[in-house]
């Protein structure tokens, strides 16, 4: 069983003849007993500041654990976010290029049309053409 400063401060040794002078004994005795006191001490003030470490680490290692959870949400939120982006990139391409297929039907009938407009012009101004050298010539004669 380990010697508190009290015990060491009271310990009492036989005497002898020849023994150890009992000033330097109780003097010694009296600087194990202060050293041993600020080491006990001191003991408690360092469990208590490892016990306040801990419960400290253990908080730390509960946010790190929030915070890895919360950085593995945000990661597949935002690989979803991609995803999305990428599959409506996708439909905006596809319904683009729907109209622009569209445009360019539109566009190549409008040019037929256009080409069976001016033959029918053509085909009347020929018609009214023909009637009006038809006129003329029954005029002259």
């Amino acid at each position: 069983m380990p010697l508190t400063p009290v015990e060491i401060l009271h310990r009492r040794f036989p005497r002898s003849l020849f023994g150890y002078s009992v000033k330097a004994v109780n003097r010694f005795i009296n600087e194990v007993s202060e050293t041993l006191a600020k080491l006990v001490e001191e003991n408690g003030r360092l469990k208590e500041e490892l016990e306040r470490l801990r419960v400290q680490l253990e908080d730390y290692q509960t946010l790190e654990r929030h915070i890895r959870d919360a950085l593995v949400l945000a990661q597949k939120a935002a690989e979803e976010s991609q995803r999305l982006a990428d599959e409506r990139a996708r439909l905006i391409i596809r319904e683009a290029e729907l109209k622009a297929q569209q445009v360019v039907e539109e566009a190549e009938e409008m040019r037929r049309l256009k080409r069976s407009l001016e033959r029918e012009i053509r085909s009347l101004i020929d018609s009214y053409m023909s009637l009006l050298n038809n006129n003329r010539r029954e005029e002259i004669t």
